[in-house]
Parts: C-alpha cells; sequence; structure tokens
C-alpha cells in the first residue's frame, strides 16, 4: 500500500496533539487539498507566532519519526487511511454524516479488509451480559441473513451478543464488519486472531478513533454512531437492558437512538419477557420506535422485498453498461485526478483489474501518475 504526498502531509496535522476536525477542516476549506509545502500553508492560515510554533513542531525530529512509525505500521498491517475529504469517507458514511454528526465523528476512517461490503450493512447489536439464549439468538440471525440474503454483518466486537453476532456470520463463511471503540492498531494487540479471521473471510474491521488509542467510556459510546450509520439495511437489538437514571442505557439503545435519528429500520427481538435484559427491547416497542420480530424467517421476509426493490447496491460500472471497464476509468479520471482506492470502489473492479488497465493506459500515455494520482494527459 502506498501513502500519497497528501496523505503524509495530512497524517503529519493529524498527528500533532491538539488538531482536530476544526482545523483540518478550515485547512481544507482554504487550500483545497493538503498536498504541497504545509509549513508555508499555515502561515497563510495562522497568526505568525501561531504558524511558527505549529512549523517547528511538525518539523522536528521526534515528531517526523512518529508519522514515519505509524506509516510503516499501517502498511504492514495493511491497514487503509480515508481522510474526511477522501472519496471513499463518504461513500462509506454517506451524506448523513455531516447533517447529523457533522465534525464529531473524528477526520479520518482506518480500515481494514474489504471495506466494500458495508454497502449492504445489517447491524446486530445488545448488551455484553447477554444471556445464554440472547447469545444463541445473534448467532443465528447473523448465520440467517447472510446464508438466506447474502448481507453482511455489522457489529461492535464486543464480548456478548455482537460477537456472537460475528460468529453467527463467520460459521457460513460470511463477510463480517467489526466497528471498533478504539484504534485500530491498539486492537490488533488483543483480537488479532478474531479480526484476523473476520479479514479472511472476506469482512473488515474499521475505526474512526487514531490507531494506537485505546478504548473508553467516551469512545463506545461514539462508535455507535458509526454502527447506525452502516446499518443502511436496519439494525436488529437483540438483549439491551433499559436505561435508569443513573445511566445512559446500554449500548444498543444508544445505537437504536442513532438509528432513530437516521431514519433506519429498528427491529427488536424478545426471549423471556421479565428478563431485565428485553427491557429495552420492550421500551422501543412501547415507544414505536421498533418492529417486533420471533424468528430469522420473520426478519428475513421483511428484509426480502426491501433487498430486491433496492437499486442502492448496484454498482457505478454495472450502471454504464456502455461503457468498457477502460472508458469508464477514463471518464471518472476526465472529472478529476483519482487515487488507486478511489478507482477501485467506483469501478467496482478487483485491484488486479485495475492495476492492468492503469499499467496499459500508462504505458500508451493517456495518463500519468504524481503524488499518489492517476490524471489523464
Amino acid at each position: 500500500m502506498s501513502f500519497s504526498e497528501e496523505l503524509e502531509n495530512f497524517l503529519t496535522l493529524y498527528l500533532v496533539k491538539g488538531i482536530g476536525s476544526v482545523f483540518l477542516q478550515k485547512y481544507w476549506e482554504v487550500f483545497k487539498t493538503f498536498k504541497g509545502d504545509i509549513s508555508k500553508n499555515l502561515h497563510r492560515l495562522l497568526p505568525k507566532k501561531k504558524a511558527q510554533v505549529l512549523e517547528k513542531l511538525i518539523n522536528s525530529p521526534q515528531h517526523r519519526k512518529e508519522v514515519f512509525k505509524l506509516i510503516e505500521l499501517l502498511k504492514k498491517e495493511r491497514i487503509k487511511v480515508f481522510p474526511f475529504f477522501s472519496e471513499e469517507y463518504k461513500c462509506l458514511l454517506g451524506k448523513d454524516v455531516e447533517t447529523l454528526f457533522n465534525k464529531a465523528l473524528g477526520p479520518a476512517l482506518f480500515v481494514k479488509g474489504d471495506w466494500k461490503k458495508a454497502n449492504k450493512g445489517f447491524v446486530i447489536v445488545g448488551t455484553r451480559r447477554a444471556t445464554d439464549y440472547g447469545k444463541e439468538k445473534a448467532f443465528k440471525f447473523a448465520h440467517s441473513l447472510v446464508k438466506n440474503l447474502g448481507l453482511t454483518i455489522i457489529s461492535g466486537g464486543a464480548v456478548g451478543i455482537d460477537q456472537s453476532a460475528h460468529r453467527g456470520a463467520l460459521s457460513v463463511n460470511g463477510p463480517t464488519g467489526v466497528i471498533l471503540g478504539e484504534g485500530l492498531l491498539e486492537a490488533l494487540k488483543t483480537k488479532r486472531e478474531f479480526l484476523t479471521e473476520v479479514e479472511q473471510k472476506g469482512g473488515f474491521i474499521l475505526s474512526h478513533f487514531p490507531p494506537l488509542a485505546k478504548g473508553s467510556k467516551w469512545t463506545f459510546p461514539e462508535r455507535n454512531k458509526i454502527l447506525a450509520l452502516l446499518a443502511r439495511l436496519g439494525c436488529l437489538i437483540v438483549e439491551a437492558p433499559k436505561k435508569n437514571n443513573s445511566q445512559k442505557g446500554s449500548g444498543a439503545l444508544i445505537t437504536a437512538d442513532y438509528c432513530n435519528r437516521l431514519g433506519r429500520k429498528i427491529f427488536v427481538h424478545i426471549g423471556f419477557a421479565p428478563h431485565p435484559n428485553y427491557r429495552g427491547n420492550i421500551e422501543l416497542l412501547e415507544m414505536g420506535l421498533a418492529k417486533f420480530v420471533a424468528s430469522e424467517e420473520e426478519l428475513i421476509a421483511l428484509l426480502e422485498n426491501q433487498i430486491l426493490e433496492s437499486k442502492k447496491y448496484s454498482t457505478p460500472l454495472e450502471g454504464n453498461k456502455n461503457s468498457s471497464p477502460e472508458g469508464f476509468l477514463i471518464s471518472l479520471l476526465k472529472e478529476k485526478p483519482r487515487t488507486f482506492d478511489e478507482l477501485i470502489y467506483l469501478t467496482q473492479l478487483s485491484e488486479e483489474q485495475i492495476t492492468e488497465l492503469i499499467t496499459t493506459l500508462l504505458l500508451e500515455g493517456k495518463i500519468t501518475e504524481a503524488g499518489g494520482y492517476y490524471q489523464i494527459l
């Protein structure tokens, strides 16, 4: 995996303590790129003294070493970085992220695996302190949705309902997406075996926190915004204790709240109604925010027509049947220069196919490459 000048410059600023979404978005709004001499740009953007302090910091040996070390780790682990201005960031999170969450989601996504599988995402979540019955149902729901509808089961990777859902998808070699409440490199330290299996079976792992950030009380609820954004086909709450005056409620209920704000479909299952793990589920039903599903078959029936009628998952290339892959790629580059990863997403072709096309077009002199971007000559 290559890192363009723009991406390296972005990470150079991203890793500065105290710099966040507000500053990075302001930088983007002014310069429309992170390419070029960022030291000079800082002097155009900031008062002289502030620019000098920041320039000294980003050019210090210690900071340069930190940036280099992170890039090498990301390359080694094959982790992709999608800054907030990239097509991949927008494609993954959609337009809703700008209107509802704006700058709260962080300036970059760190992704490992086949992230395009998120386009057919269905979220299954619930409490960490799940009953054996709840874990069994989460497994069965996930298993059935993958086997019968080919969906990607997305959850938070936590013990209990989340991991049971992931395991249900993996049991039929299906794709599953793990949305982390910690940095991706940090997660690999303790969950490598599980995350490797997820990637090997066509799934993906995603975090919007700095790669080495540890999980905390605020990061896990924040992560639930991503779960809601990726619940394109809906969200199933298996077990969720009811919130009380001293708590915000389970993570599953927080996810349900975000799903409601986004207009996502919410489903709930109820096992033994008197059990406290179902009080949150019942509350969602009483408020008219969710639909009850008694079985896997019932949920499949509810989703089946929606999937068949939906055209949102047709690939851009399928919508351009009169264009050859080469012609479609050239038309994309006529719009603006694009990275290798952008071309993979927009054409839905494999890395091998894109590599072959780009090599041919470079040799024919039809396109050129500079700073990690391909463009028409």
